[in-house]
């Protein structure tokens, strides 16, 4: 099982929340046992001699936290305003969350002429919604890297054309106070 935490924060301490909201899924998973966190040499967050994966993210005042691989949830350790969202999948994942509310056409242009595969690009073009469509494409992207452990610096050969053939995509569109974001994880079997 996949289990997604996520809440509102302030945007100067969406770092902390986020793994705050880490330690109290990880505690409400595994107790006392919980496994130590570690970060490889790209600052890829996993979980020392685990079978289970994590993956974290922040932005406009939301942190979100996923872990899978879990065998037992109970939910005993969340806090009032924290939300679950629990799916069937495990093996190695990648999560991003992004504000939708605010998002430019033009400003979404260029990162997609600087980041998005031609095919992508004309997807962001054709489609009804682009802000909607580019912020699909831009989060699967972002899960690819953060799956992958190759950080930003490899979103553009992040190529989400055929996407569920590699990948246990989920994507949701989520409300917190009033505001929507864009969450999208990935899973990949080990």
């Amino acid at each position: 099982m996949t289990v997604v935490a996520y809440t509102k924060c302030d945007k100067a301490n969406e770092h902390k929340v986020s793994q705050d909201l880490l330690n109290s899924l990880l505690f409400d998973c595994f107790g006392e046992k919980a496994p130590k966190v570690l970060r490889t040499d790209m600052g890829r967050p996993y979980l020392e001699n685990s079978n289970c994966d994590i993956s974290v993210s922040h932005s406009g005042g939301i942190a979100a936290v996923a872990v899978s691989g879990i065998s037992d949830f109970k939910g005993d350790c969340l806090k009032s305003g924290e939300k679950i969202i629990k799916f069937d999948a495990s093996g190695r994942i990648g999560i991003d969350v992004e504000v939708i509310e605010g998002k430019k056409y033009s400003a979404a242009v260029t990162v997609a002429k600087h980041f998005f595969t031609e095919s992508e690009q004309a997807d962001v073009e054709s489609a009804d919604n682009k802000i909607d469509k580019f912020l699909d494409i831009w989060t699967e992207k972002e899960c690819i890297c953060k799956l992958k452990g190759v950080g930003i610096s490899g979103i553009r050969q992040a190529d989400t054309q055929n996407l569920e053939k590699s990948y246990r995509v989920f994507l949701k569109e989520i409300f917190l106070d009033g505001k929507e974001y864009k969450l999208c994880v990935l899973t990949q079997e080990f």
